[in-house]
């Protein structure tokens, strides 16, 4: 039964495109951000850490008070997300579910581009592209942390298998010469029986010893990517919580200065002016909440991705575990087969059958061993930081639109400056009318 589901697991994330789409992704991804992982001593990437710069309200104050510059920076920058053109068309292309991820995520980098410091215009510099490739760089980690463990593993047993495979083809060698050609050493009495014996105990004690030390090579493997993946993920978490939390804060901090500074530009007899200034800032505010939105987004469609490459990745080491481990019990039944009948052979020829009952009973020890080695893969067991990516990630805790509140924080805004507009219509028109505004009540 667990042998179908593992050839119906794998034939399931071959034909509906999981382990292509997987595939064709990461090695994308490792092209472009390969720049961001560095390679352990032990094989595992890893994401180096990182502290990413935020662009603070000091940083944006130039370009609102800067006719030029504020052009410039909404053709850039606004315009891609609010003059978006979507693209309804059905399309002559197959839509497959690696197109449909394409076009989400390139969706989200096309309203927002830009935001990487080595950018050399200034205004490039203003996006989230570098956290966003953090996020993408997780999932590579993932992708080829979990490839390179279960492919170590496999080869750590595969030297085991081709360990009891050489034993048993040598042993059934040596019975097979001495079964129809004689043994050489038949001068030596029952001593020459012998071989077959002292080698098949050797090297089942060599096997042993060796499935012990890989055992540990196992476990110091499993720590390994866990150390790895775990640090790479916490680095994500760190640089996407933080930017997330400073574009919420930029919201705020800009809805304040919306309503603020209005007696110096009094003063100096530019009051329009100061509107033009507050209409920049409400653009810029919608902007950023548009960011905030568009992170938690990517970061949702990675998250779902790393998903299902890894229900992909663990059907595959299922699938290529279940080929490897067939293939040498396959090998070490047909050398059981050829040592039960090289004993038929030694009774017919009145022998004594102790090399090829030696030879049996090896090759089905070795096959037992075998079976039990392939428990020692673990290819359906996820490593912990993968289970804890599934199940208790941090950057779950990372903010989104919703918690920015900023509909609720423009709702008091716009009644605080309607209340004002009727405060001061009251007073100008001297009505003298005692009106309920809500909770409070305001004498004229």
């Amino acid at each position: 039964m667990a042998i179908a589901d593992t050839l119906h697991g794998y034939i399931d994330k071959i034909t509906d495109g999981t382990l292509r789409t997987t595939h064709d992704l990461c090695a994308a991804d490792r092209e472009r951000l390969g720049y961001l992982c560095n390679e352990t001593r032990t094989g595992f990437l890893q994401i180096a850490n990182t502290d990413l710069p935020d662009k603070t309200i000091d940083d944006y104050k130039p370009i609102v008070m800067d006719d030029g510059q504020w052009e410039a920076f909404r053709q850039a920058r606004l315009d891609p997300f609010f003059a978006e053109t979507i693209d309804l068309s059905p399309g002559s292309r197959q839509m497959t579910p690696e197109t449909l991820i394409r076009l989400s995520l390139g969706r989200i980098e096309s309203q927002f581009p830009g935001g990487l410091e080595t950018a050399a215009d200034a205004i490039a510099a203003f996006g989230d592209q570098d956290v966003r490739d953090l996020i993408a760089a997780k999932g590579l980690v993932v992708y080829a942390n979990h490839i390179h463990l279960h492919r170590s593993r496999r080869d750590n047993i595969r030297k085991l298998y081709r360990h009891a495979l050489v034993t048993a083809a040598g042993l059934l060698a040596w019975t097979l010469v001495i079964t129809l050609l004689g043994d050489p050493l038949a001068a030596c009495g029952l001593w020459a029986l012998a071989p077959v014996p002292a080698v098949l105990v050797l090297s089942v004690a060599a096997f042993h010893i060796r499935s012990v030390l890989i055992r540990r090579r196992h476990n110091a493997l499993a720590d390994q990517f866990n150390a790895a993946t775990r640090l790479s993920c916490a680095t994500v978490s760190k640089c996407a919580i933080l930017r997330q939390d400073h574009l919420i804060h930029a919201c705020h901090a800009m809805l304040e200065l919306t309503n603020s500074g209005k007696e110096d530009y009094w003063a100096e007899g530019r009051l329009r002016r100061w509107t033009e200034v507050n209409a920049k800032w409400c653009e810029l505010i919608f902007w950023l909440n548009g960011r905030i939105a568009a992170n938690a987004a990517f970061a949702f469609l990675r998250a779902k991705m790393i998903g299902m490459t890894l229900e992909g990745l663990t059907a595959q080491a299922r699938f290529l575990a279940l080929k490897m481990t067939a293939g040498a019990l396959a090998a070490l039944g047909l050398m059981a087969l050829a040592g039960l009948g090289l004993l038929f052979v030694s009774l017919w020829q009145n022998i004594l059958p102790i090399p090829a009952l030696g030879l049996l009973m090896g090759c089905v020890y070795l096959g037992w061993q075998t079976l039990r080695l392939h428990a020692l893969l673990r290819p359906g067991e996820p490593p912990q930081a993968v289970n804890e990516i599934l199940h208790g990630d941090s950057l779950q805790r990372m903010k989104s639109d919703k918690d920015a509140r900023l509909h609720e924080d423009m709702a008091r805004f716009m009644k605080r400056e309607k209340l004002k507009q009727l405060y001061a219509e009251r007073t100008r028109l001297y009505s003298g009318v005692t009106q309920d505004l809500g909770q409070e009540t305001v004498m004229t």
